[in-house]
Order: structure tokens, then C-alpha cells, then sequence
């Protein structure tokens, strides 16, 4: 999702969806569907917009626990190397 700001320079999302379309909501619109003062179902194409928030949402867990992973991998390599170089010196 990308942030725009419209000609009444509001804060608008441009959601491309997995339907290969693109809505322009205001951010006005998830804000209150986040406080309770509107309901998902009351916004246009809603349910082809919550599938696409989901779908990057869960792409971006995917993608932190990869490099959490990856990250782990790079601190035990380098833990070893340190270990290698301890006793090299002795």
C-alpha cells in the first residue's frame, strides 16, 4: 500500500489488489474502521481489499521471520569464526 496525498491534500492509500485493480481510499477510512466508527463492511470492494491486507500482511511476517533466521545464521557464523580465532591465537 502506498500513501498519496489527494488535491484536498488528505492522506490517501492506493491499495493495488489481488484483482489487478488499484483503490484510492482515504486514510480517513481505515482510521475509523480502526476506531470502531465504521464498520469493514460499509467500504466499497471491501472484501477484495481486506484479501490483499491480509495477503501483505502475512507476507511481512513470512518476511521478518526469514530474517530473524537469517539473522541467527549471521550471529552463530560469526560467533564460530570468533571461537576459531580464540583458539588460533593460544
Amino acid at each position: 500500500m502506498q500513501e498519496n496525498i489527494n488535491e484536498d491534500n488528505k492522506p490517501h492509500l492506493c491499495v493495488p489488489t489481488l484483482d489487478g485493480n488499484a483503490h484510492v481510499i482515504p486514510a480517513e477510512v481505515f482510521d475509523k474502521i480502526v476506531t470502531g466508527e465504521m464498520k469493514i463492511t460499509d467500504m466499497e470492494d471491501w472484501e477484495i481489499i481486506t484479501r490483499t491486507a491480509f495477503s501483505e500482511w502475512m507476507r511481512g511476517l513470512e518476511t521478518a521471520a526469514k530474517a530473524r533466521v537469517y539473522k541467527a545464521a549471521v550471529d552463530q557464523l560469526a560467533a564460530w569464526e570468533a571461537a576459531e580465532g580464540e583458539g588460533a591465537s593460544k
